[in-house]
């Protein structure tokens, strides 16, 4: 677990919550009662991980994944699960990006006064 904790940038608990959460198939074990991660595994968290990153509701990811166990009769459903959340991380991106032009043209108004600042300083020892 803790190659996959530094690997993956998750907690143990995180881990242990998707397990017990189902949101990735049941991890087989060692005699010792280890976790022992496939690259299938890993690949489920990752995309798990994604899905967390950009904000996708537990119970979504929960519809997605008994969506996908579901076999192949799902596809569409699920593509237009992960069209829609798409479009929402897409138009959550759009106003970030308007929000961070506001941002970065107020900046560029206090560069501006800062610099008539100085300008001013500097002619009164002139």
């Amino acid at each position: 677990m803790n190659e996959i904790k530094e690997k993956l940038g998750l907690s143990a608990s995180t881990l242990r919550y998707y397990e017990k959460e189902q949101l990735i198939p049941a991890i087989t074990r060692d005699s010792s009662g280890n976790r022992r991660y496939t690259d299938t595994d890993l690949e489920w968290i990752t995309f798990i991980k994604t899905l967390r990153d950009t904000d996708m509701p537990i119970r979504m990811i929960k519809e997605y994944v008994a969506m996908f166990q579901e076999g192949a009769d799902t596809i569409t459903a699920r593509k237009e699960l992960m069209a829609a959340h798409a479009e929402k991380v897409q138009q959550e991106i759009d106003q970030k990006l308007a929000s961070l032009k506001v941002l970065q043209k107020k900046v560029k108004y206090y560069d501006t006064i800062d610099r008539r600042k100085q300008r001013l300083s500097e002619r009164a020892f002139k």
